[in-house]
């Protein structure tokens, strides 16, 4: 995972990134996300992450490969 930007609004921090997830079979998948962070007391309240399934699903189907 690396994050790509970042911004810091109020008590909330927004940041790019893409998650690098290895598969069983040894395969990548890439996908970027957003996050979002609320802040109380310089602690994490609350997280959310949102990305775009379809990229998941294309690239997943895309770099599996049979096994053996």
């Amino acid at each position: 995972m690396g994050a790509q930007e970042g911004r810091v609004a109020d008590d909330s921090v927004f940041v790019e990134r893409v998650d690098h997830v290895v598969k069983k079979d040894g395969s990548a998948v890439h996908v970027p996300f957003v996050g979002i962070f609320e802040m109380r007391n310089g602690k994490i309240a609350h997280w959310r992450d949102y990305f775009d399934v379809q990229t998941w699903d294309r690239q997943a189907a895309a770099s599996s490969r049979p096994e053996g």
